[in-house]
């Protein structure tokens, strides 16, 4: 193994058979084929038969095999057939879910694999991450993640924080000379390591070793970048879900006991027992939701926002502030320099977007670009942008130039830009160029350039420039000053005024969330004019604050402030979490964009870290919870949708699993204590419980939002699901078992019970077609069906039609009618059985068609 700290850039080139122009797309191919792909060792995926097999560890299966135990016991060889199938349906149905969860968590972590930017052909481009090669010139900035171990070659003032690798806290300052001596992995000051992230500067590396050949690799270290852990929601659910466990249960026990002193028989009592239990337990709570976060993610993904972190999804439902950058999130990021200020005359720039043609005018009159040399120069020079790689703002300069024919100075040292300082040094020889804030810049200038003369900077001279670029900004120019440094003088040669217009479609979006009860902040690094001017053209209005303002309020005061402002103008990252950390004390629910390595505190504090996948460094998506792949607002605002919507289908959900349960357990229960036969059987139960808890119940996942799910408030995000159900639940309970309980008696004539199998064929079909009715009007809690749509929801309407079809076998066939102890029903059964069935629709869907037409 090559110790490449100890040899020279130059030598670990050559050892690699490479140069500073890159590898060809051949050469690369052969090695990617020689060395395999740059990825760790995955941990292997759970296997289908595992998946499988883990269903029959649910407590629920493990009732359900008592349950076949003592039908054998008590030679009821045909229940435990039927309970037998029943238990396989459900192992296969709780498999389809946690299979499709475990593959939409596969698709996130394939979705989410880094980039990386290298020199092939001797041009810069982006692939990704995995197909680095040893031997591959990379390029890596403040933010980035290492995507291999490199030598470095070329550098910029870099710190990296390695303590992934080192547990070294603080960012090591690295640095070019070979090593000549056996070091530690922490004093290799040369050379970068995979997994670790620059924090500041620029460099260019050849790399080394790729995969498991990393020193990453070598201590076998993966570094998960999606988590599996049980959102907030799920947990809640969960505990839902034991309680009223133990509820039942304790009702269960009640029910057994009555049974008991009543005389009835004890085995049949305690299949009913369990029958109870496995059809009150709402045991598929936490996995619904597991399913309905996984699909609402695929669904998000197609309306370009890729969630990290499932939190996120129920989290979106209830934000009540989003906080987003103007630059590129607002806008559209597409640069054009428009207009220039030097020499005290004001110069418009021809041409559009990235096209190199374009002319140089005053008052429409074409002039030479020689007197505007110097600043064009510094442009084109304070610069790592290519005409189709790197930062937008630094193409723009770069096409600038180019309009001029004028080139990239050959660069000796740079101190890059970074958020804080505001401005970037590159070092020429002789001269230093230099661009930024104008304000940064004039606090570093002392002299500035007229035509061909340097003069020293006078107060005058500051006042108009200052002046120029409130003017400028005023238009929504994005300004930056261009200067240079020689004999000792750092001169300032004038401004340089940017377009970057707003996204046509952001203005709509202002309008959803303002209906929607969101408030939108807008963050920016600009200037309070061009702040104001982009707000004002997308519908932000209202108060406005600068970073320095900012930083003179106490906490306490920001806390009353930010109830007010709308926009916030030259802000440092830092300032970002002060105001996310004011809104949070406040109460607000806050989504928060990020693109820069100095934004991560403040995404790993919001309660949505939003980061962008094309502007956007490494660290701020990885301390996000989720990923705009457009980088654009509008993606926010239908990720906050898509997050109401999940939310409420988990409601509905919840709120049909446990009236329709409770409806059942209400029918055994009151039987049991008014001494009657038991209008259902515990293998009838378990079909119930099957039947209507899983394909109408999942359908319900899917169930597309209502058209004004915008139009309301954010929910509290400290309600529980069931908020202002309670009643609802109760009478839909209510109006089951009495609508079950009348049909039994119906069917098996009167209190004696001549007909018991006719009895319990009623009741059956009351209860089942009762809860595929029920349904449909669970799936708007205001709108009455014919508002929301019958066919609306087509995969509901196949799984109830699934069911009905399902349920009319069982009874129809003789077959499988003698195995349920059923009988078939005759056109006057049917005649008492639709009516009682379709009770609860009826009921709640005429109270809803009355409070509708009240609106």
């Amino acid at each position: 193994m090559v110790d490449y700290y100890k040899q020279t850039s130059k030598e670990a080139l050559e050892s690699l058979n490479t140069n500073i122009k890159g590898l060809t797309h051949e050469e690369a191919e052969k090695r990617l084929q020689q060395y395999g792909l740059n990825q760790l060792k995955k941990k292997e995926s759970v296997h289908p038969v595992k998946i499988f097999l883990k269903q029959f560890k649910d407590p629920v299966i493990m009732i359900l095999l008592a349950a076949i135990i003592i039908s054998l016991t008590v030679n009821e060889m045909l229940d435990a057939a039927v309970i037998t199938a029943i238990l396989i349906l459900n192992a296969v149905i709780g498999f389809s879910q946690e299979y499709k969860a475990e593959k939409a968590i596969e698709l996130l972590k394939k979705m989410s694999t880094p980039k990386a930017k290298v020199i092939r052909n001797g041009t810069a481009q982006l692939i990704d991450a995995s197909l680095v090669v040893p031997g591959d010139i990379i390029t890596v900035e403040a933010g980035d993640k290492v995507p291999a171990d490199a030598r470095i070659l070329d550098l910029a003032e870099v710190h990296v924080n390695e303590s992934m690798l080192t547990g070294e806290s603080v960012p090591v300052k690295k640095d070019i000379p070979a090593i000549g001596k056996e070091v530690a992995l922490a004093d290799r000051k040369n050379m970068l390591f995979s997994g670790t992230v620059l924090t500041n500067g620029r460099a260019d590396a050849v790399v080394v070793s790729t995969g498991m050949s990393t020193e990453l690799g070598k201590i076998a270290e993966l570094v998960q970048t999606i988590g599996e852990v049980q959102t907030p929601l799920q947990k809640r659910l969960k505990s839902l879900g034991e309680k009223l466990g133990i509820i039942v249960l304790m009702v269960c026990a009640v029910v057994l006991t009555i049974g008991f002193l009543r005389g009835l028989d004890k085995i049949q009592m305690l299949l009913m027992a369990i029958s109870l239990a496995v059809s009150a337990v709402p045991e598929g709570l936490p996995a619904v939701v597991t399913i309905a976060l996984a699909i609402g993610v695929q669904k998000m993904l197609k309306r370009n926002a890729l969630i990290r972190e499932l939190k996120a999804v129920e989290t979106l439902g209830a934000v009540t502030v989003i906080c987003s950058d103007k630059t590129g999130t607002m806008t559209k990021n597409e640069m054009t320099v428009t207009e220039i200020f030097a020499n005290n005359e004001t110069i418009t720039v021809t041409g559009e977007g990235y096209n190199i043609k374009g002319e140089f005018l005053i008052n429409n009159k074409k002039i030479t670009a020689e007197r505007i040399d110097l600043l064009l120069r510094a442009a084109a020079s304070c610069n790592n942008a290519t005409l189709t790689f790197g930062d937008p703002t630094e193409i723009a300069l770069v096409v600038a130039a180019k309009k001029a024919g004028i080139e990239r100075e050959e660069k000796t040292g740079e101190i890059p830009f970074d958020s804080v300082k505001k401005y970037m040094v590159t070092k020429h020889k002789g001269v230093n160029y230099i661009k930024g804030a104008p304000e940064k810049i004039l606090e570093l200038c002392t002299h500035i350039q007229s035509r061909d003369t340097v003069k020293k900077l006078t107060d005058n001279d500051r006042k108009l420039i200052l002046n120029k670029n409130y003017e400028m900004g005023s238009k929504a120019l994005r300004v930056l000053a261009m200067a240079y440094e020689k004999d000792k003088k750092t001169v300032l040669t004038g401004l340089a005024g940017m377009i970057d217009p707003p996204r046509e479609e952001v203005a709509e979006a202002m309008r959803v969330c303002e209906k929607a009860g969101i408030k939108v902040i807008m963050i920016t690094g600009d200037n309070a004019v061009t702040a104001k001017a982009i707000g004002e053209k997308i519908g932000i209005n209202g108060r406005m604050m600068e970073g320095t303002e900012l930083e003179k309020a106490s906490d306490e005061d920001l806390r009353k402030v930010v109830k007010e402002v709308n926009i916030f103008a030259r802000v440092d990252p830092s300032h970002k979490v002060r105001i996310l950390k004011a809104l949070q004390a406040n109460g607000e629910v806050v989504a928060m964009t990020g693109d820069g390595v100095n934004d991560a505190p403040a995404l790993k504090g919001a309660d949505v870290g939003v980061a962008m996948a094309i502007k956007g460094t490494d660290i701020a998506r990885e301390s996000a919870d989720m990923v705009l792949t457009d980088d654009n607002f509008v993606s926010i605002v239908a990720a906050v949708r898509e997050g109401r919507a999940i939310y409420d289908n988990i409601k509905k959900f919840v709120k049909f699993l446990l009236s329709t349960n409770f409806g059942e357990v209400g029918v055994i229960t009151l039987s049991i204590i008014a001494g009657i036969p038991l209008p259902l059987l515990p293998i009838q139960i378990l079909w119930v419980n099957l039947l209507t808890d899983s394909l109408p119940a999942l359908a319900l996942g899917v169930d597309p939002p209502d058209g004004k799910i915008m139009e309301r408030k954010p929910r509290n995000p400290k309600d529980t699901i069931l908020q202002g159900s309670y009643t609802f639940l109760v009478i839909a309970s209510l109006i089951a078992t009495i609508a079950t309980l009348v049909a039994f008696f119906i069917g098996c004539g009167g209190w004696d019970c001549t007909d018991l199998n006719k009895g319990r064929t009623m009741a059956l079909m009351t209860l089942i077609f009762f809860e595929l009715g029920f349904v449909f009007t669970i799936r708007s809690e205001k709108l009455p069906l014919y508002k929301v749509g019958l066919f609306s929801n087509k995969w509901l309407v196949r799984a109830v039609l699934t069911s009905v079809a399902m349920q009319l076998i069982i009874v129809y066939i003789p077959l499988l009618s003698r195995a349920f102890k059923l009988v078939p029903l005759g056109l006057l059964d049917w005649a008492a059985v639709i009516p009682l069935a379709l009770s609860g629709f009826i009921i709640f869907e005429i109270k809803k068609m009355i409070t509708y037409k009240e609106q």
